[in-house]
């Protein structure tokens, strides 16, 4: 079973990936099963599952999630609506929704100009266009998590700040004018290359998840996450030691897999 049971203990909430409660809200099983391993992965452990928009509106008290990642596409209500249900839950004086500033990341096939705007006006962080890598998905789900903009309420708009155009730091699909995002505490060139190790990684563990089919290595999988989370703590004068994790799962994936590996 992915995810945590809803009577599962307090999860803290410290701000780290394992304390952050996450409503996976997605009703496509292989497309869950990939999302919910990738965040496994990233270290987000508190994680909770729901197939529908009105599953998710059910949980959602007893949840109280820090972060709602939805597909646009859902049975029933879709998942722009549930968004616009979360974020004018005051408005309509719905007390079951805990906290209507819940971030929340949007995954769509939709590409068009209109999808983004319907998506960015309903009072979503994120958007993330499928298929997506797993480096995609995880920078999507910091940014809605961590980077959280001023929340908007007024007579026309609830949800977070859409101006973004302003950054140029900010390269997502929600871009607005006017957001100021903090500049990164360190040289840029060794950010880019400590995502650059995440990247691998995270498309290391795409590729297995994706060529293993539905009985993944328990072991691969957890050393992907664990390579991932030290590489997300990897201290500048450690870089150098990134290439060797990613060679150490290069060689693992090579040990557990040799017949798909030969096969493609």
């Amino acid at each position: 079973m992915l995810g945590r049971r809803l009577g599962d203990p307090e999860f803290g909430r410290g701000g780290t990936p394992g304390s952050v409660r996450v409503l996976l809200v997605e009703d496509n099983d292989n497309a869950r099963r990939l999302i919910a391993e990738v965040l496994r992965a990233a270290g987000y452990e508190g994680l909770y599952i729901a197939p529908s928009a009105e599953e998710a509106l059910a949980v959602l008290p007893v949840v109280e999630p820090d972060l709602i990642v939805c597909d646009w596409h859902l049975p029933g209500m879709s998942g722009v609506e549930l968004v616009r249900q979360v974020r004018t839950a005051e408005v309509r004086l719905d007390t079951s929704i805990p906290n209507v500033e819940v971030a929340v990341v949007m995954l769509t096939g939709r590409r068009t100009k209109s999808a983004v705007d319907a998506a960015r006006d309903a009072g979503v962080d994120e958007f993330v266009i499928k298929p997506f890598s797993t480096a995609s998905l995880i920078e999507r789900v910091e940014a809605a998590f961590r980077r959280r903009r001023p929340f908007v309420r007024s007579q026309q708009y609830l949800g977070p700040d859409r101006r973004r155009r302003g950054s140029r730091a900010y390269s997502g699909l929600l871009k607005r004018a006017c957001d100021v995002i903090a500049a990164a505490p360190e040289p840029l060139l060794i950010a880019e290359q400590r995502a650059q190790l995440i990247r691998e990684a995270s498309a290391s563990l795409s590729s297995y998840l994706a060529a293993a089919g539905s009985e993944p290595d328990t072991e691969v999988v957890c050393a992907h996450s664990d390579a991932i989370a030290s590489l997300m703590r990897l201290a500048p004068e450690d870089l150098a030691t990134g290439e060797a994790v990613i060679a150490h799962l290069g060689a693992l994936v090579r040990k557990r897999a040799p017949m798909w590996l030969e096969a493609s």
